[in-house]
């Protein structure tokens, strides 16, 4: 479903000078500094969507067009986050059948599974979710998606080595190329979209 960052992290997993030390340019040449801090952010964000990871602490807004349905597949009729690891659900809105409102639904009217992948969302025990206007975006969840910390215990450390591996490509080659095989970026972020599913 879409989604958006709505809050960014406050900072980027890789540091501009740790970058550097990895490219072997020398701490006092600074003419490149915003360039590589542009790629680090746009490294950071291929990581991101390829594996499904938020990386660094942010908040997310994602919107789906319907409430899902109780079937064989999905039992307890749960809503699925695109990003892991959640934090914390804000809230869980939707557009009300009556008038299309955007209605805040009440937390204790839902659980949140944060130990899933992807996280799950679903109404509490003998409850339904709401009736809602029939429109594009009729659901839309707010959540907090990230480690608190790259220390952080679980933190995929071979994404941060991806960063490096693309941050490098993009500095090293400042043309568009094609190739023909995943090379050792998308090798390593397999290791974590895989564990996503």
């Amino acid at each position: 479903m879409p989604w958006t960052v709505t809050t960014g992290p406050a900072l980027e997993p890789v540091s501009t000078a740790e970058m550097k030390t990895w490219l072997k340019v020398e701490s006092g040449v600074t003419e490149d500094d915003a360039l590589i801090g542009d790629l680090i952010t746009a490294a950071r964000k291929r990581v991101e969507r390829y594996t499904g990871t938020a990386l660094l602490t942010q908040t997310i807004t994602e919107t789906f067009d319907e409430f899902p349905f109780s079937d064989r597949l999905n039992r307890h009729a749960a809503l699925k986050l695109s990003m892991s690891p959640v934090q914390s659900v804000t809230s869980v809105k939707y557009k009300a059948q009556s008038d299309g409102t955007l209605t805040t639904w009440d937390s204790s009217n839902y659980n949140v599974d944060l130990t899933a992948h992807p996280v799950r969302i679903a109404p509490v025990y003998d409850l339904d979710w709401p009736e809602i206007y029939d429109e594009i975006n009729a659901v839309e969840v707010v959540y907090v998606a990230g480690y608190t910390a790259t220390s952080d215990a679980n933190f995929p450390s071979e994404l941060i080595t991806a960063i490096k591996y693309e941050v490098a490509a993009a500095y090293e080659n400042r043309a568009d190329f094609a190739k023909r095989y995943k090379n050792m970026s998308e090798a390593l972020m397999d290791l974590v979209a895989i564990r996503q599913v």
